[in-house]
């Protein structure tokens, strides 16, 4: 062949290849229907909706599925992750699919927690995402097109992406349905959350070939929710509310405060040791101030040998003198973190553990998804420990500071006649094994979600 002629004929089979090898799989335009709150590692908002984030997703809902319906070892994800690594890629192995985005954004009004404390809060605040786009492509040959792209659907709609997704954040629902998962995309749109669900299961498990049906109370991994009968299936409540108020109703429903005043009917001030909020999701921290006066405070701890951490969770600044309105009298500002925290070698340690319950606004109603396990919280509750801060006999410069094991208010031990008069108003939520409490709370979640 000359030099500097161009064999056509090749330069065809090598862009024939190259389709070949990467071949889109679906396009679906996506309507955002609540903020979006993603980003970097400083806690910036980002513009564009990271396809990394749809991808993480998306691998944590395919691992709970194939845990529910495949997996023969429940200890860990180990077996799950090997599935997913051949579909989506891992360290070692290259990704069948790639998935690309576009979008556009409007700047969201201010939030408030997440902007507390900060000068410069731009860059922090959620976006409202108008409309996204998203490619699928197969990088080679693969039976798995439906399982792929009605994971994604389903993870957009109902589970969410970004900061905040397990209570409403980055919802994205399609306006229209592609070829791929066509039926489990329709579903969605007719509003039919448990039959969407149904139909993605019964592709999964026919692609799959998985007929086992695994049970939460035998698993240290979550589990994806069942459709129907049983405490760890979908929960549909109707809520006809915009979705910010529909929001704000999920972010109260998993408080303690809100537990302690509806549940026990207790003043908001009142001890909460005996309301096991953990069962929630971690980190559980609140931050709480008193009033002191000029010459100081005094900390009443129990057990005294964790004096030295809990000074460590209050800050007082001495040069903070303030003047109360009404009295006159000159105080300083007492702040403390309580909460659940990890109790490891006589120190105090965060605790991190995802939620196992994800609440969506979706169209009128409110979507609630059970990820529920057994075997990993019992495993590490010996551990947990709850910290509650409360002034003694309404003396504002005496605080008592009061450390106790979880398993120890879970059975009553240690409460004293205040507490144990509160938890008896109901008995179910205050006392019981884990398992009772996880499936109680469960129940209670859904009677909290009271949309008015």
């Amino acid at each position: 062949m000359s030099e500097g002629i161009i064999n056509l004929t090749g330069l065809e089979r090598e862009v024939d290849k190259l389709i070949e090898q990467r071949r889109l799989v679906a396009k679906i335009e996506f309507k955002g229907t609540t903020p979006w709150w993603g980003g970097d590692y400083d806690g910036n908002t980002s513009d564009h909706v990271d396809e990394d984030e749809i991808i993480g997703r998306v691998r944590w809902f395919l691992r709970t599925v194939y845990n529910r319906f495949c997996a023969t070892n429940l200890n860990n994800y180990i077996e799950a992750e090997e599935f997913v690594s051949k579909l989506l890629g891992s360290t070692s192995s290259r990704s069948l699919y790639t998935i690309r985005t576009t979008n556009s954004c409007e700047d969201l009004p201010r939030i408030r927690l997440a902007t507390q404390g900060r000068r410069n809060t731009k860059n922090l605040l959620p976006k409202n995402i108008q409309n996204i786009t998203v490619e699928i492509y197969r990088n080679r040959s693969s039976t798995y097109d439906e399982i792929i792209v009605g994971a994604l659907i389903l993870t957009l709609v109902f589970l969410g992406i970004g900061r905040g997704a397990n209570r409403g954040f980055g919802r994205f629902v399609p306006n229209t349905c592609p070829n791929i998962a066509n039926s489990i995309c329709n579903k969605v749109l007719q509003g039919d959350v448990r039959g969407a669900f149904d139909e993605f299961y019964n592709t999964f498990r026919r692609v799959t070939n998985c007929n086992r049906v695994n049970s939460w109370d035998q698993s240290a991994v979550p589990l994806a929710p069942l459709t129907a009968g049983s405490i760890d299936s979908i929960m549909v409540i109707q809520c006809n509310m915009n979705p910010c108020n529909q929001m704000n109703v999920i972010q109260n429903a998993v408080m303690k405060v809100t537990f302690k005043t509806t549940v026990f009917n207790a003043r908001a001030t009142d001890e909460g040791g005996y309301i096991h909020t953990f069962i929630f999701g971690f980190p559980r921290h609140s931050e709480v101030e008193f009033k002191t006066n000029v010459s100081g405070y005094t900390l009443d701890i129990n057990p005294p040998n964790l004096s030295g951490i809990i000074g460590r969770h209050f800050q007082l600044d001495p040069n903070n003198i303030k003047i109360d309105k009404k009295t006159g009298a000159k105080y300083k500002s007492l702040r403390g973190i309580t909460g659940y925290y990890a109790l490891r070698n006589d120190d105090i340690a965060d605790i991190r553990r995802q939620s196992m319950h994800i609440l969506s606004p979706f169209k009128d109603k409110i979507i609630m998804l059970p990820f529920l396990s057994l075997l990993d919280h019992k495993m590490v509750i010996s551990d947990i420990v709850h910290i509650g801060v409360h002034t003694n006999n309404n003396i504002a410069t005496k605080i008592n500071v009061i450390v106790r094991p979880v398993m120890d208010l879970m059975t009553g031990t240690g409460l004293n006649p205040h507490e144990s008069q509160l938890a008896s108003r109901n008995n179910a939520l205050a006392f019981g094994n884990l398992k009772q409490l996880i499936e109680n709370y469960t129940n209670s979640l859904q009677h909290m979600i009271r949309c008015r």
